[in-house]
């Protein structure tokens, strides 16, 4: 039950759309609508400068690391914590 709880979470953490929110925060403007349409790091930058690329690269990375750590946190079995962090990349 456990790796099923932390899937879900790892999952939902790393739907967030970190990009889109913040280039939409910052420069009002749709980043899947422009540059390469992705929400990532390298488009951002295109649309919204480098800080906010940055802050967007560690948003990202964080998701899996988020996950992980609610795993470790909550149950002490590596396999929750393994699964948590895939599903976030998923």
């Amino acid at each position: 039950m456990d790796y099923f709880i932390f899937i879900i979470v790892g999952y939902v953490l790393g739907a967030i759309p970190f990009g889109l929110i913040a280039t939409k925060l910052v420069t009002k403007v749709d980043v899947r609508e422009t540059g390469s349409g992705k929400t990532g790091m390298t488009n951002v930058i295109r649309v919204s400068g480098k800080k906010v690329g940055l802050a967007v690269l560690i948003l990202d990375m964080s998701k899996a690391m988020i996950a992980i750590a609610l795993a470790r946190i909550f149950t002490d079995t590596p396999g929750a914590e393994s699964a948590a962090g895939l599903a976030a990349i998923i």
